[in-house]
């Protein structure tokens, strides 16, 4: 039996996932610093399953419509959902990511992502949730991709601030495939481990799937499969 702030911790951390994952690269969780050029609109989205060791299964969904808006920046809007033994939670997210250097096919790319998020907890009302600030930092090597995130995040709810970090990288391992690794986390918690891969099915449609782990205890465990289509 597990109890109700088991219940509510699994939930919060299905949705803050989400909502952390929301500007990433599918399949990754770390940002990239590549730009959407003005005037491109993509829709992407993904389902979760989240397990942890005498919780119950959380499941949960992500829907993100993003597009370039001309100088230097695209803009997304991002709804998602989980929920977990009868109880749920719910997050949106508006946020925005602007180059200062622009990512080049032999040159490293910066830029910097923001956003406010938006959360319903269970049983409770839509409140503003956190404010977030990422450097983003890509650095092509061939068909090897790093990318490096240094991020601050301040959440209303938890009346906590925290610092974060990513490192991630990205194989092209053939003509429609691409592998990553990557492991990020905060200064509140221990890391998480992550493997995923991207699928381009057609020329305007791609799928991804990742596997996600955390060394908290008891350990979670992330599963995630979702597209991305450019309309």
């Amino acid at each position: 039996m597990i109890d109700g702030n088991s219940r509510r911790t699994l939930v919060a951390a299905s949705a803050c996932l989400v909502a952390a994952g929301a500007w990433a690269g599918r399949p990754l969780n770390t940002e990239t610093a590549d730009v959407v050029d003005a005037g491109v609109v993509q829709l992407e989205g993904y389902a979760s399953r989240v397990t942890a060791s005498g919780a119950p299964t959380a499941r949960g969904w992500n829907l993100q419509l993003s597009g370039g808006v001309g100088y230097r920046t695209q803009l997304a809007i991002a709804a998602s959902h989980a929920h977990a033994d009868g109880m749920s939670a719910a997050g949106l997210l508006l946020g925005g990511k602007t180059w200062l250097i622009e990512l080049g096919d032999d040159s490293p790319g910066v830029a910097l992502a923001y956003g406010l998020t938006q959360a319903r907890p269970s049983g409770d009302s839509w409140r503003q949730d956190t404010r977030y600030l990422t450097a983003v930092g890509t650095q092509p090597f061939g068909k090897l991709l790093v990318h490096a995130n240094l991020g601050w995040t301040r959440s209303a709810l938890a009346r906590q601030t925290t610092t974060s970090w990513a490192l991630a990288t990205e194989y092209a391992a053939a003509d429609k495939l691409s592998l990553a690794a990557e492991t990020f986390g905060d200064d509140h918690g221990k890391p998480v481990v992550s493997v995923g891969a991207l699928w381009q099915a057609a020329r305007r449609i791609s799928i991804n799937s990742s596997y996600g782990v955390t060394f908290d205890h008891p350990r979670v465990r992330q599963w995630t499969l979702g597209f991305l289509l450019d309309l």
